[in-house]
């Protein structure tokens, strides 16, 4: 009977350990805020006011936090060529990057700028509002355990539309 249960145990704290190790979140670490500083640096700051900068040396922007404590993501922020008189360049977003835990979890890169995004059901989901420079846009709505589709819609917003995209309306 022993036996067995140091074969528990030790299953258990080797399955526990290597996340702890890699210093991602636990539920007595969640996160309590996450934020893009003025230089596009992304950073999450923990529950006991930790401060720390995370995901590489890209620019980020739109940084949220979901419910959970836990799913944090940013869009990564680009500049592009443009022919508007008087304007050199102008920055867009073409990909969102999701993380868990402070590891990533998922990137989603709709084909178009986006243009505005958030989380659904606690974290379990995101919306993302997508579409060119100066054209009507797109609505999805993603699983983000599966990184599946669930819902689409076009613009305009009504109030006939879903709430999911009502909350992204610019």
């Amino acid at each position: 009977m022993s036996h067995r249960m140091a074969i528990v145990t030790v299953t258990v704290a080797l399955a526990v350990a290597p996340a702890h190790a890699r210093g991602a979140t636990t539920s007595a670490s969640a996160l309590s805020r996450v934020y893009a500083d003025s230089s596009g640096a992304l950073h999450v700051v923990s529950s006991s006011g930790e401060d720390r900068r995370v995901g590489g040396k890209l620019r980020y922007d739109a940084a949220k936090l979901a419910p959970d404590g836990h799913t944090y993501g940013a869009l990564v922020r680009d500049s592009i060529d443009t022919d508007l008189p008087g304007q050199d360049k102008v920055d867009v977003a073409q990909k969102l990057v999701i993380w868990r835990g402070g590891r990533r979890l998922r990137s989603f890169v709709p084909g178009d700028f986006i243009r505005a995004w958030g989380f659904r059901k606690g974290g379990a989901q995101i919306a993302l509002y997508s579409g060119g420079l100066h054209f009507a846009g797109h609505y999805e709505l993603i699983d983000l355990a599966t990184g599946n589709s669930l819902a689409g819609g076009e613009d305009p917003v009504t109030d006939q539309s879903p709430d999911w995209m009502r909350s992204l309306e610019p």
